[in-house]
């Protein structure tokens, strides 16, 4: 019996520890296509003649995001989630093979404005597919018991760190962009695949240890939009979402318009490096890779009791970039990487920390779950987008001759 019990013990470990990975890869193929966009977004602008328009990117990225969850907490909460990721599977595809069409055949082309403008199609698809992905995959971990959300936010900071790489890659060694966008169609087909895996997981794991329910084809008890659960929902994640929404708000601005536009001063040790020509490429990687290393940090950022305070910081970061943005006061380029590795730290802390809290507190109703998670992601979209049309302020006015 002893023996029988160590042998279940060890199967439901392995059967977590895959479910962890898939998760990794769920997070990872959500936000490639967005982060992508994002990282390259100087890239495209530069190449079709339109760099002072580079915050329509992130701008066309999250435009749309909060319709996508209003849609999903009105409409989507209670379709399976299976239905709703073989959805999302197709969606990602039909983004990623417009940006190889368009790319494949208007940067060749002397109406360069035109294929600007055309890009902002699948920018779009990017952003609303991530936005839908993300609150589903969420939704859905919020019915496991485990730190699963680590997983996700590890793949989607992995993500973030892959994008800043490619990107870098693709401008030192004159990559072209659309085959990167026609290979990540495969992703699209495995992203249904891996949730696949997850559901057999999850099954395989209740046949080891029977304890609580199975929400992976009928998700009735998730509450929906309306007024009356609007008022609960922003109640419940008071404090959820005003730190999220900050804390985006700050690192989005500190990204992709004060280090953009850091980028533009010399720094005293950059010749002869790879990051003499490359330098705002990465600004991003090291911010992604500090994101990567707090996300896998759950189990100590968990403890944290006060984790407004990653919210604190981010906002004396903000205020050390803009001066940098204005004046260019940092002589060394590796006091900026360090800086924003830092900036990565506390963004990924804040995010990681903060939906782990709102899945795991007990004074929400597990029905209510996913509609604050929604409700939260609301916030951080709208934020997000204050952020870009500040950006595009900013980068047109005040910073223009920065």
């Amino acid at each position: 019996i002893e023996n029988s019990n160590n042998h279940k013990v060890k199967e439901i470990k392995f059967i977590k520890l895959i479910m962890f990975s898939c998760f990794i890869c769920l997070g990872f193929i959500n936000h490639i296509g967005y982060y992508l966009i994002l990282t390259s977004s100087q890239h495209f602008a530069i190449k079709l003649g339109n760099e002072s328009l580079i915050a329509f990117y992130p701008l066309a990225l999250i435009f749309f995001n909060s319709f996508t969850r209003i849609m999903n907490s009105k409409y989507f909460i209670n379709i399976s989630y299976f239905i709703r990721v073989i959805f999302l599977s197709l969606y990602f595809c039909t983004g990623f093979i417009s940006m190889f069409f368009i790319l494949d055949k208007m940067t060749n082309s002397k109406n360069t404005n035109l294929a600007f403008w055309l890009t902002m199609f699948p920018s779009i698809i990017m952003g609303t597919g991530e936005s839908l992905g993300e609150v589903t995959i969420l939704g859905y971990i919020a019915t496991f018991k485990g730190n699963y959300v680590s997983g996700f936010n590890v793949g989607s900071a992995m993500a973030g760190l892959s994008g800043s790489f490619l990107s870098l890659l693709l401008k030192k060694y004159n990559i072209n962009l659309k085959n990167v966008y026609l290979f990540l169609t495969l992703f699209a087909v495995l992203y249904l695949f891996i949730f696949m895996i997850t559901i057999c997981g999850y099954k395989e794991k209740k046949n080891y240890k029977k304890s609580g329910q199975h929400y992976v084809t009928i998700t009735e008890m998730n509450e929906s939009l309306n007024c009356k659960n609007v008022r609960l929902g922003i109640s419940y994640a008071n404090f959820h979402l005003t730190n999220l929404a900050l804390t985006n708000f700050f690192q989005y601005t500190i990204c992709y318009c004060f280090a953009e536009r850091a980028n533009k001063y010399g720094f005293i040790n950059s010749k002869g490096t790879i990051f003499a020509k490359n330098q705002y490429e990465a600004f991003l990687l090291f911010y992604e890779f500090g994101v990567v290393i707090s996300n896998s940090c759950l189990f100590l950022i968990k403890h944290i009791k006060n984790l407004e305070i990653f919210t604190y910081i981010q906002g004396i970061n903000f205020i050390l970039w803009f001066f940098e943005a204005i004046f260019g006061y940092i002589s060394n380029q590796w006091i900026c990487f360090i800086h924003l590795f830092f900036v990565g730290l506390c963004a990924g802390g804040s995010n990681v920390g903060l939906l782990n809290h709102l899945f795991e507190t007990r004074y929400i109703n597990q029905n209510y779950k996913e509609l604050c998670l929604n409700i939260c992601e609301y916030f951080m979209d709208w934020a997000i987008l204050i952020s870009s049309i500040t950006s595009l302020i900013l980068d047109n006015t005040f910073l223009k001759e920065k």
